[in-house]
């Protein structure tokens, strides 16, 4: 199931951490017939794949009005596959529709109320809208549901950052990043809830880790010490 992307302009202060991305893009073959006559006028119901990929081709061509009215038809005749659910709160955040993304995706929850990815989804949602508490409560039970969810984790994270709470942020951070890329994550965003005192700091660590440079009086600080020894770094995928 696709997880939901954030508009590039709601991007900056996830740069480093939400690179999100969703299946390769299907092949559909379209005849001369619009879109709403082609699953409306047909005598032979379409497949839900069907309308899936033709969803996406559409909305790869930026033809969002009748990507909408195919993800809605597929709700409305398919409501058990939860992909359509995604695909369609992502072209409202496109359009800047997050509260319409929003009710997109608790329809789909009440469909099935344990898909970690539409729950990881509302998340982002949340974080878009700076209603950081929510987006930390949803990414908290997508977690639940799926401990190993490296995506969910960093969302947290980026929830706990821009809370304030840049020491748990931080923690999640290290235990699935390089060391320096776990700073430039926090830093980016310090920078983000214009803290460009301690943005300054965590950049500034990060090229120091980066690049091997960290010194001895900066090893020897009782408060940098944990942060510059994190549990268990590994790559994201």
């Amino acid at each position: 199931m696709k997880i939901l992307n954030v508009p590039a302009r709601h991007a900056a202060m996830v740069l480093a951490v939400l690179t999100l991305s969703g299946c390769a893009l299907p092949t559909v073959l379209m005849s001369k017939l619009s879109v709403k006559e082609e699953v409306a006028g047909s005598d032979i119901r379409p497949t839900a794949k069907t309308l899936y990929a033709m969803a996406r081709l559409l909305s790869a061509q930026g033809k969002e009005s009748e990507c909408q009215f195919v993800l809605r038809r597929m709700i409305q005749d398919y409501p058990h596959f939860m992909p359509a659910y995604s695909e369609l709160a992502e072209v409202y955040m496109r359009i800047d529709q997050v509260d319409r993304a929003i009710e997109v995706l608790a329809v789909g929850l009440e469909v099935s109320p344990n898909q970690p990815v539409l729950i990881n989804n509302l998340g982002m949602c949340y974080l878009v809208k700076g209603d950081y508490e929510r987006a930390l409560q949803r990414f908290t039970e997508a977690i639940q549901l799926v401990p190993q969810g490296t995506r969910y984790q960093a969302n947290k994270a980026v929830a706990l950052g821009m809370m304030g709470d840049y020491e748990a942020s931080l923690s999640i951070f290290a235990q699935h990043l390089a060391p320096w890329e776990a700073h430039y994550n926090l830093a980016v965003l310090s920078e983000a809830r214009h803290d460009f005192e301690r943005a300054t700091e965590e950049f500034s660590l990060a090229e120091k880790l980066k690049t091997g440079r960290v010194t001895d009086e900066l090893k020897a600080s009782p408060a940098r010490t944990a942060r510059l020894n994190p549990p268990e770094v590994m790559s994201l995928p």
